[in-house]
C-alpha cells in the first residue's frame, strides 16, 4: 500500500527547499520522517483494520469520481490518488469497482493525446466488464480504447476496437451512441485513403442522427 502525495495542505517542515512550481503542482507534502513513520504504523496494524482503511480509501474516491466526472481540472488534482484507489480494486479482483472508476475517468484518460497508462486503465475495464458480461461497458471501453489507438497510429487495433463496440452496440439496440463510433470509423478510412468508405460511414451517422 503507498501512501499518495495528494492533500489540501502542505505538512513539510522544508517547504522552502521546494521549487516554485513544484508548490503549484501537488497538494500537500508529508515530510520524510512523518511519511515513513506513517509507513511503519501501517505495517503494523491489525489485518483488518488495513482492509477497513482501503474500504474507504475506495469509498471516498469512487465518490470523488462520479461528483466530478466531467470536471477534468478536479480528477487530474486528484489523479495519483484515485489511480491508486483503482489499482487496489483491480488487484482485488473487485471487478464492478473497477467498471465504475473507469466509467468515471474517461474524461481524464487520452485528454492530451497518445495515453499508454490510460490504455492499460481502459484494457482493466474492458476485461472487467466482459468478466460480468457487462456489454454496454464494454463497448463504451472499447470504443474509447480505440481513440487512444489512433493517436498514436495503430490503425489496425483502433479500427478492430470501434468494430468490436459496434458490435456490441447494434445487439443491444443502443443507436445513441453510434455516433461516435461512425466517426471513429470515418475519421480512420479518410486517412487511410479509403475515400468511398468515408463517405459511406460519414451518411450511416447522418441517417442514425436524425
Amino acid at each position: 500500500f503507498e501512501m499518495p502525495v495528494t492533500t489540501e495542505v502542505m505538512l513539510t517542515a522544508d517547504k522552502e527547499q521546494l521549487p516554485d512550481n513544484a508548490i503549484s503542482d501537488v497538494r500537500y507534502i508529508l515530510h520524510p520522517l512523518f511519511y515513513a513513520y506513517a509507513l511503519d504504523h501501517l505495517s503494523q496494524l491489525p489485518a483488518e483494520l488495513r482492509e477497513t482503511t482501503q474500504r474507504n480509501i475506495q469509498t471516498y474516491a469512487l465518490a470523488f469520481v462520479q461528483r466530478y466526472r466531467s470536471d477534468v481540472a478536479r480528477l487530474e488534482q486528484e489523479r495519483e490518488f484515485l489511480l491508486a484507489a483503482l489499482r487496489q480494486c483491480w488487484q482485488q479482483k473487485q471487478l464492478a469497482e473497477v467498471i465504475r472508476f473507469v466509467e468515471g475517468l474517461l474524461y481524464l484518460i487520452g485528454r492530451r493525446g497518445p495515453d499508454e497508462e490510460g490504455e492499460g486503465i481502459l484494457r482493466w475495464g474492458i476485461h472487467s466488464s466482459r468478466l460480468l458480461q457487462d456489454d454496454y461497458h464494454t463497448a463504451q471501453f472499447l470504443s474509447r480504447l480505440a481513440s487512444l489507438l489512433c493517436y498514436r497510429s495503430d490503425l489496425q487495433q483502433a479500427r478492430l476496437a470501434w468494430e468490436q463496440s459496434l458490435q456490441i452496440i447494434e445487439s443491444l439496440g443502443d443507436t445513441a451512441s453510434f455516433g461516435k463510433i461512425f466517426v471513429g470509423l470515418a475519421h480512420l478510412a479518410h486517412i487511410q485513403g479509403e475515400d468511398g468508405a468515408a463517405h459511406r460511414l460519414s451518411d450511416m451517422y447522418l441517417t442514425h442522427m436524425q
